[in-house]
This record gives C-alpha cells, structure tokens and sequence, in this order.
C-alpha cells in the first residue's frame, strides 16, 4: 500500500504505519536530543506563537501541538500539552525559552 494525502496529511505508507508530513509554511525554531520544534506561519495570533514538536525516531506519539504565549511565557492549555506535560516535563522550559528567544530575534 503506498502513501496518500488525506486532508493535508499523510495517511497508509508501508506496514500501516503514518508518516510525519511537513506544511510549507513551517519554520524551524530550534532542535535538541531527538526534537524539533517549528513554528506554522499560517496558525499565528497575536500574542502567540503556534508550534509543532516533532519527536523524532520512534515513539508513542511522534507531533505535538503547541501554543506560547509570548507575554505569559507559558505554554497553552491543550491535550498535546498534557500528554508532553505527563512522559517529558523536562522538555517545557526548552521549548518555552527557544519559542521565546526565537520571537525576539524575528
């Protein structure tokens, strides 16, 4: 079975298995130890920066989606945050300070 693109993403690929599909309007903001986080240009709000967490290799669940708010200094409340939140706690500073620095140097 051979990968398709079902609404943006991509869906099938060999074994069942999902691939991780990068939007053209994604910047990289910075990557350590297996992770990737980037900015999507096109979710922006004023006050927040919008992020994807790529955890990369194997693993349970390979996206995250983030919020920064960047007059809060905090992360945004939804379920890909608790779900960082509960296996990495360590990783919230990294992606807070890099997202934070990132948007005082744009």
């Amino acid at each position: 079975m051979s990968a398709t693109k079902v609404n943006g993403r991509m869906a099938g690929g060999q074994g069942g298995k999902r691939k991780q599909f990068h939007r053209d309007d994604e910047i990289t903001i910075d990557g350590i130890d297996g992770w990737k986080l980037v900015e999507v240009t096109e979710w922006r709000r004023e006050g927040w920066i919008n992020l994807k967490l790529y955890r990369l290799g194997k693993a349970r669940k390979r996206v995250y989606y983030l919020g920064v708010s960047i007059n809060e200094k905090r992360l945004a409340r939804n379920k890909d945050k608790v779900i960082l939140l509960e296996r990495f706690p360590e990783i919230e500073n990294w992606v807070i300070n890099s997202t934070i620095n990132y948007s005082v140097d744009k």
